[in-house]
């Protein structure tokens, strides 16, 4: 109803008989709201405030005092609102008291739900203030339009198109995300979390406890070696603790990581590793007391949890005892009875050849044959790469569907080297007794500890490191309890190791004898390799290095295989079928080689390392490794990246803190994932070998180094490796199967490279890596 002056000065002059005012009388119907909301005349006010409210607003005598109103009432009920959140036990966190699970369940998009659920208006208002306006919005989006039709692609999904203008992928039948819906998608998801910040600032401004967020970005940054002064910047601006708080959760943190340490360790259905790691400290002056650059020896460990083995699968170690060969009543009564041939290796996994005639060993030569083809030989074959079928499995270890990825705990650091029987056996008793709380009856320093009983404890290492516990064991043998015999450790060699151990078989069968360095021998390996490494030719002839001889293998030999399907195949183009053929024809039949020995291993025992003699971190099909490359990985971190940097880079702060690098990792993947920070990964691409194919294919056909030619000339003739290794296996073996000596090892002689080369080569292997596991993306 529209008022006029006449109708406005009579509504006044009835307020004046009424000897009251009119903010008196609009108070009195707001106040007696109930008694008088159901009178039509004063209903519409009270269901329409919005209209006076907005009337006072619009007004330029009164918009003054309404903004100031507005403003009090507002930050008087954000206060509210935040006073409810300070207060509230689900957004308190003791970070001097934080331990391992508390920090990982810290979840920034239920903080945010708990936020809005609590402090709707607060939340509201946020929104509104953190969006962009409608027409930034429309700006950006005709600008992404734009580059993708640029650059060829689909306006609204951003997919490639044909020439024919159809989307790639795209299915009539499925509803696909847009390019800009999945945009928005994102920036409402940034949005939120900067809503989240934004109050956990407030509220830990309220309450000091209050600082999930700012402890799990404090974590973050320590993680990440962040300079004291960016620490400093962002602590004053709430987003993160004090340097002082961070170091007490870290301390905190370290001290439950020996809690969960033991209570992994009491259920003995876990493995350990353990190996040497050298660090170098430097110090910028010199004293008498440090040198300027210090390098010091200790040893990283590790445990996992095993899988795939049932309960009492370890539980087999008087049985081990009575029949291993250090048992001295064993030795005493089987003395000379065991030979090289009792092994029985060519039985572990019995092969037989196919209606091809092709075992095993050579089916799979066959793969990597057609595989090379396919993915690096001329463009024609790529056609082909869907129809190649992976290699058989032979007792492949299965991923567990609840839990595929292996549960890594990691050990603290040990300030002391296992160079030596006595410092292993050493390390095995910290790392038993001390770390893992296990003991024996005849454990006197420990009755406390969890009884390890009859099991045994699986535990891996490189080859020195068996070596060297196997040495302990023997000179304890004479012992009479079986925790001093150290009885309950069963070493399992790792892989990786092994792996650096055959490629330095190679290196010193092919390239180190002299005479197969010979400048005019094009036949050789190191011929070979001197096409593609010509400025490493020293090198290559005197310390390689794992990484080195690694690609002068695998590069070598992918090209040579290209050769010789060049030589095979010249003069036609086949299918897929007769690509088969072809490939079956090129092998016979091969011996094959002798691996492990599981005639005198408890059976259970024996399922539970071969089930676990390779860890998946990432859980993921095709990753697994060797459990001491897991162990130099670490290495790795605790070398290079958690290590601390500049004035923290001490070997206390490093030993307090190689218990965390779980902790730490998860720490960045929780804030990457929570942010939404896109774009990282350590998935390398492939190398590009375009050259090296190039260079050596040339090679090969100016040579014919693949083609038949008699008489052929080389300058080196390859011993027969094969022979002088079961001839040393017969002799050497033997004994330590007897009790007498020790297990021969591969490099074992006075020409090993000493420690501190062997750890830069692994962790340049490890460091080079090409498939780093994604989810463990640091």
């Amino acid at each position: 109803m529209s008022l006029n002056a006449g109708k406005v000065a009579s509504i006044l002059k009835a307020i004046d008989d009424a000897n009251t005012t009119l903010p008196a009388f609009l108070t009195h119907i707001l106040q007696n709201s109930s008694v008088l909301g159901s009178d039509p005349r004063t209903a519409d006010l009270l269901l329409h405030p919005e209209v006076v409210l907005d009337a006072f607003h619009s007004c330029g005598n009164t918009r003054p005092w309404t903004t100031r109103w507005i403003s009090a009432k507002a930050a008087a009920l954000f206060s509210d609102e935040l006073e409810q959140l300070a207060h509230r036990p689900e957004n308190k966190f003791n970070a001097s008291h934080a331990t391992i699970s508390q920090l990982e369940d810290i979840d920034i998009e239920g903080m945010g739900v708990d936020m809005e659920s609590v402090a709707p208006h607060l939340w509201t208002t946020l929104d509104e203030l953190l969006s962009p306006p409608e027409d930034q919005i429309l700006l950006r989006r005709r600008k992404r339009r734009e580059r993708r039709k640029r650059k060829g692609l689909d306006v609204e999904t951003g997919s490639k198109m044909d020439v024919d203008g159809i989307v790639e992928g795209g299915d009539e039948d499925n509803e696909v995300e847009t390019a800009e819906e999945a945009l928005a998608r994102q920036s409402e998801a940034r949005i939120r979390m900067k809503q989240v910040v934004c109050i956990a600032i407030m509220i830990n401004n309220r309450n000091a406890r209050c600082n999930k967020l700012q402890s799990l970005i404090s974590v973050f940054l320590h993680a990440c070696n962040t300079p004291e002064n960016v620490v400093n910047f962002v602590s004053h601006i709430g987003v993160a603790n004090s340097p002082s708080t961070t170091n007490s959760m870290v301390t905190s943190l370290s001290a439950d990581a020996k809690r969960v340490i033991r209570e992994s360790a009491a259920t003995l259905q876990d493995a350990w590793a353990y190996d040497n790691v050298d660090v170098t400290f430097k110090h910028t002056t010199s004293t008498p007391d440090t040198a300027p650059s210090v390098l010091v020896h200790m040893t990283s460990r590790m445990a996992f949890r095993l899988k795939h083995v049932v309960s009492d699968a370890l539980n087999c170690c008087a049985e081990l005892w009575r029949l291993s060969p250090m048992n001295p009543l064993r030795r005493s009564e089987s003395e000379g009875q065991y030979t090289f041939r009792d092994l029985d290796f060519v039985n572990l996994h019995p092969d037989s050849v196919d209606k091809y005639g092709l075992t095993r060993r050579s089916r799979f030569h066959a793969y990597i044959f057609v595989r090379d083809l396919i993915r690096h030989g001329p463009a024609y074959f790529r056609q082909f790469e869907r129809e190649l079928e992976l290699p058989e499995v032979v007792d492949g270890i299965p991923l567990d569907p609840e839990n595929p990825k292996t549960e890594i705990v990691h050990v603290p650091m040990m300030d002391s080297p296992c160079a030596s029987p006595g410092e292993n056996a050493d390390v095995l008793e910290d790392t038993f007794a001390k770390q893992a709380g296990l003991g024996a009856p005849d454990a006197d320093d420990y009755p406390e500890n969890t009884q390890i009983g009859n099991n045994v404890a699986l535990v891996f290492g490189d080859l020195g490191v068996g070596d060297k516990i196997q040495s302990g064991q023997a000179s304890r043998c004479e012992e009479t309890t079986p925790w001093r015999r150290l009885q309950f450790v069963v070493y399992v060699m790792g892989l990786f190791h092994v792996k650096m151990a055959c490629a330095d078989a190679i290196w010193r069968l092919f390239i180190k004898p002299k005479d197969a360095q010979s400048s005019t021998d094009s036949y050789s390996l190191f011929g070979h390799a001197e096409q593609v490494h010509r400025k490493e030719s020293n090198k290559i002839g005197t310390k390689p290095g794992f990484r080195l001889t690694h690609n002068i293998v695998l590069n070598i030999g992918m090209v040579a295989r290209l050769d010789i399907w060049r030589v095979a195949l010249a003069k036609h183009r086949p299918l897929f079928a007769s690509l088969e053929a072809s490939q079956r024809n090129m092998f016979l039949a091969a011996t094959p080689l002798p691996i492990f020995d599981a005639d005198q291993i408890h059976s259970e025992t024996w399922h539970a390392i071969r089930m676990n003699i390779l860890i998946n971190p990432s859980g993921k099909p095709g990753n697994f490794r060797g459990v001491d490359w897991q162990v130099e990985h670490n290495n790795l971190y605790l070398q290079k990246i958690y290590g601390g940097r500049y004035a923290n880079h001490t070997k206390h702060n490093i030993i307090r803190e190689s218990s965390l690098l779980g902790v730490f990792k998860n720490a960045r993947m929780q804030v990457d994932r929570q942010f939404r920070i896109a774009g990282h990964s350590t998935k390398h691409s492939g190398p590009n070998l375009e050259s090296t194919i190039r260079i050596l294919g040339l090679h090969f056909e100016k040579t014919r180094a693949h083609e038949r030619i008699v008489p052929r000339h080389v300058q080196y003739q390859i011993q027969d490796a094969l022979k002088v290794g079961q001839n040393l296996l017969q002799t050497a073996v033997a004994k330590p199967m007897r009790g007498e000596g020790r297990v021969l090892l591969v490099g074992d002689d006075e020409d090993d490279r000493d420690d501190e080369d062997e750890e830069e080569e692994e962790d340049d292997e490890i460091e080079d890596e090409e498939d780093l596991y994604e989810d463990d993306i640091y």
